[in-house]
């Protein structure tokens, strides 16, 4: 599946669509939104319509036919035209009135200021990743060092049971 998913986020995945298709990865670093969704198998699809924080879980086909067919009838809507303010969200549509009386020249930099500052975020968020992972990577072999030395420790203290030696 994960080859079509990847094929319908490439198709979908355009700042002219109103459509994102993303991954989580439950066992890792999603655990938490995974959790809070209620995800408990994998893989699962939930779908979020416009002004709704839940997801929808996704019943349909696994295949990227399925899916793409999925996305067009339920999640397929006009995105906002600029110029007419036609599908805006207010969001957007105060931007546009922020915005709309600049000159290109005006337009050009502040676009390029949006750039720059989305490449920042991203940096950021590609470094507190890293990070996480690391301390994920960390956690996960302190538990199983834990894990091992107390199963070691309560069979040498007999665990509850009589030992041999104390028969």
């Amino acid at each position: 599946m994960k080859a079509d998913w990847d094929k319908l986020a490439t198709k979908w995945n355009s700042p002219t669509n109103s459509v994102l298709i993303v991954d989580a990865d439950c066992t890792g670093t999603a655990q938490g939104i995974c959790g809070k969704e209620g995800v408990k198998g994998y893989p699962t699809i939930k779908y979020y319509l416009a002004g709704s924080k839940k997801g929808i879980d996704y019943q349909g086909g696994r295949d990227f036919a399925a899916l793409d067919a999925h996305v067009s009838s339920k999640l397929n809507v006009a995105s906002c035209d600029p110029l007419t303010g036609k599908n805006c969200l207010e969001i957007e549509k105060k931007f546009i009135d922020a915005n709309k009386d600049k000159s290109p020249t005006e337009l050009k930099e502040l676009l390029t200021a949006k750039e720059n500052e989305f490449k920042e975020a991203k940096e950021a968020h590609k470094t507190a990743e890293k990070e996480w992972k690391k301390v994920d990577g960390d956690f996960k072999k302190k538990e199983k060092l834990f894990q091992m030395a107390s199963k070691i420790l309560k069979a040498l203290s007999g665990g509850g049971k009589k030992s041999k030696k104390d028969l």
